[in-house]
Formats: structure tokens, sequence, C-alpha cells
């Protein structure tokens, strides 16, 4: 999916509730996957650097003040309903919920 978005020219960004490392992370990933066409990140939010955590609508806001996109032109996925879904919206962003497991209850979103 990430590929896709790339090569559509769309730019991504990460909002992570990390501990400082999701830079390193990412870059790791980039190193192991080389030639397995890992999509280019623009950006990364990363809770421990920037001082806020997901679900607060300010960590989603300085991933689009970074991007200089709008909330309405803009999708965040995450894998989680409280951090993620619900952090997403509180700003108005569209939402993608991306549940892996099927862990998650089903929600009803506005």
């Amino acid at each position: 999916m990430l590929q896709s978005l790339a090569a559509a020219s769309y730019r991504l960004a990460v909002v992570s509730n990390a501990a400082g490392t999701i830079a390193q992370q990412l870059e790791r990933a980039r190193r192991l996957l080389a030639g397995q066409g890992m999509p280019q990140v623009t950006t990364i939010i990363d809770s421990h650097v920037v001082g806020i955590r997901k679900p607060d609508a300010w960590i989603f806001q300085l991933a689009l003040d970074a991007l200089d996109v709008t909330a309405d032109h803009s999708v965040y996925a995450g894998d989680s309903v409280r951090f993620d879904v619900l952090g997403a919206q509180a700003v108005g962003l569209h939402r993608l919920h991306v549940d892996l497991y099927g862990s998650a209850p089903a929600i009803t979103l506005k």
C-alpha cells in the first residue's frame, strides 16, 4: 500500500508513540529492504522527540504542518482505534483502521 501511494506521488509521514527510536527503526528497515522498493518517508513525528503522544490531536497536526497539507486532503492509517483512529479523527483526518489481527471491535466512524 505504501509503495503504491508513494508511486502516485503521495508524501508519506510516520506519527508514532515511540521512545525516540522511530527514525532509526525506519532506517534499519530501509537497509534490510534495499532494492525492494521501500517508499521514502518525508516526515517522522516521534512522540518522545516532540513531547506529545497519540491520541492528542496536536501530534497529528505537527505532521500535517510538516507536510504542508490540510487534514481534509490527508489520510491516516493506523492499527489502534484508541490512539490512531480516534486521535486522527480529533484533528479531522480521514482515517483508515488497519486491524491486521482482527482483534479490534467493530466501530462506526462519523
